[in-house]
């Protein structure tokens, strides 16, 4: 949920087991609207089973709040 008024971006990483940089782009997270929603995206191609590290970063996250991250 993002708490403030503006839509707010953040850095998605996501990192393969070997330090394979999968995906380095930004996404989106929507303002508020009184409700949780979902936000859906791609790794960017096919993974396999595995361990991979997911980072979001951003200069400022003051007001984004995730509640459960799921990734399949």
């Amino acid at each position: 949920m993002n708490l403030t008024d503006a839509p707010l971006k953040v850095r998605l990483k996501i990192e393969d087991a070997n330090g394979i940089l999968l995906r380095n782009d930004d996404i989106e997270f929507p303002i508020q609207n009184e409700k949780w929603k979902i936000l859906n995206t791609t790794s960017g191609g096919y993974i396999n089973a595995g361990t991979y590290k997911i980072r979001l970063e951003s200069d400022n996250m003051k007001g984004l709040r995730i509640e459960p991250f799921e990734f399949q």
